[in-house]
């Protein structure tokens, strides 16, 4: 198991060296649906696909549900979304109404072990210079 990336060129303008430099990237891979991930709960219990896509699609509603009212859920083995707001700042405490919200929103922290399962987990260089057009399985070079 190992997280991919990329080699970046990229202008940094802050720090003792500013100028262009090479950075990794996170290689961000095709996302998992949420069947996918019901396909592969389903094989490691007892439940069918369609059970664990019910199971799935109440949890993400539930979460919502006390998002919105505030409050934050806790994942024992993955970590706590929070609701989170982002407001203008004003210089007194009746100008702090409800119209300097300007976003509501969520954070999430994972826990502990889920950190250090990602720590562990390694890196892979992934190269993205592929010469021609892709189509399926074969490559067309370029002329």
């Amino acid at each position: 198991m190992a997280i991919g990336y990329v080699i970046q060129l990229k202008k940094i303008t802050v720090g003792a060296l500013p100028g262009m430099k090479f950075i990794a990237r996170i290689f961000r891979e095709k996302k998992i649906s949420q069947k996918m991930v019901a396909k592969d709960i389903a094989a490691r219990s007892a439940m069918s696909i369609g059970d664990v896509l019910n199971v799935l699609q109440t949890l993400q509603e539930v979460i919502a549900i006390y998002l919105s009212e505030g409050k934050s859920v806790k994942l024992d083995l993955l970590g706590t979304f929070y609701p989170t707001i982002k407001s203008k700042a004003v210089n007194t405490k009746e100008e702090a109404t409800a119209e300097i919200i300007e976003k509501i929103g969520m954070s999430f922290y994972p826990t502990v072990d889920l950190r250090e399962t990602l720590s562990k987990a390694g890196v892979k260089y992934i190269d993205t210079n592929i010469k021609g057009v892709q189509y399926k399985d074969s490559v067309v070079e370029e002329s």
